[in-house]
């Protein structure tokens, strides 16, 4: 994970636990996982790293669902930084 990232503050993130709860809302689902696809374009492209190659929405939403399921006071900023570093090594952020 980067190590300037703790030094970042941060606005309108989702932990978890909120990730889950909007994940199982019909009417919430499209919001997390927008959040979600904003979060890996952007660090994908920050990092010139090709994340969505050979990847579809569906395999990143089930990742980040586990990920959430075993996690739930963690932040989905930090899954998808541990996303990207089972994708793209732990450099990824180099």
């Amino acid at each position: 994970m980067p190590s300037k990232a703790d030094a970042v503050t941060t606005t309108g993130g989702y932990t978890c636990d909120v990730w889950s709860e909007y994940r199982n809302k019909a009417n919430l689902r499209i919001a997390a996982d927008s959040y979600l696809f904003g979060l890996m374009n952007g660090l994908a492209v920050g990092t010139e790293n090709d994340f969505w190659a050979d990847l579809t929405h569906k395999q990143v939403l089930f990742w980040m669902d586990k990920y959430c399921d075993n996690n739930p006071l963690d932040s989905v900023l930090y899954g998808s930084y541990k996303l990207m570093a089972e994708r793209h090594g732990p450099d990824w952020y180099k």
